[in-house]
């Protein structure tokens, strides 16, 4: 028996470092028609030449096996009881979580998402934004931390600039591929998660099912937290540098440093 043979959807994340994808990622997993892999890097296998059905194993394989070893990430679990993160009643949507890097692959191969509409017989792209100040803040401090030095306000400016170039591929993206775009933003799901999560499930063409929402709504904090606060580096020419990048975007509208 395929598996694969009632996929109708293939879908994948786009956006920034520390935003929140693995949290979404893992909802979705969690329903019974949807399997999304962790970090399996689906665009970039695809580019190398991975058929649809290699993929979709690959995808298969990699949601079950972080889900058997506790699907941790960062030191943070995302398991969600009672639901079917790592297994599925029937496939109907299928797609992986990596939001950075799949940004990249896009920037470096357009033709790549030529490709990607060969997979089903729709595809959506899940752009999860959260506070660029809180963003540019965290990829800061875990660097920091992974190589055990101390970060200036260069080295913020320098995370600046990466964050914002990856929303100007992101906004060239959105302008060709409006209607298969969502966009979310992380504050709105903490704030209301049985609200965003069942918009993006009419989205992606899934329903709601029994337990599903309240089940999700367990791993969901309150409140997003404000790591901008957490660090010293900010000086009143970067703050302002970064909220004029971020007044640019319709998608950042309403960020700024003080919410």
């Amino acid at each position: 028996m395929d598996p694969f043979k009632e996929i109708s959807t293939f879908a994948f994340f786009v956006g920034y470092p520390r935003s929140g994808h693995s949290l979404v990622g893992a909802c979705l997993d969690a329903h019974p028609n949807a399997v999304v892999s962790h970090e399996l890097d689906a665009l970039g296998l695809l580019q190398q030449g991975l058929g649809r059905t290699a993929l979709f194993e690959a995808i298969c394989d990699k949601a079950r096996s972080f889900y058997e070893t506790g699907s941790e990430w960062s030191g943070y679990s995302y398991q969600i009881p009672g639901m079917w993160q790592g297994r599925y009643e029937t496939i109907r949507l299928i797609g992986d979580k990596r939001g950075g890097t799949s940004v990249r692959h896009l920037e470096a191969y357009p033709e790549l998402l030529d490709e990607v509409k060969q997979l089903a017989a729709d595809y959506r792209i899940i752009h999860i934004t959260r506070n660029p100040f809180d963003c540019i803040a965290t990829a800061v401090a875990k660097r920091a931390h992974k190589q055990q030095k101390e970060f200036n306000a260069a080295d913020l400016m320098r995370k600046a600039g990466h964050f914002f170039h990856k929303a100007s591929i992101i906004e060239g993206l959105m302008a060709q591929e409006k209607s298969a775009v969502i966009t979310l933003r992380h504050e709105d799901l903490m704030a209301d998660p049985e609200k965003v999560l069942t918009e993006l499930l009419s989205f992606l063409g899934l329903p709601v099912v029994a337990n599903y929402l309240e089940a999700c709504s367990t791993k969901i904090w309150p409140s997003a937290q404000k790591s901008r606060l957490r660090i010293n580096l900010w000086e009143p020419t970067t703050i302002d540098f970064i909220q004029n990048q971020i007044d640019q975007y319709p998608f950042f509208a309403g960020y700024t440093f003080e919410q």
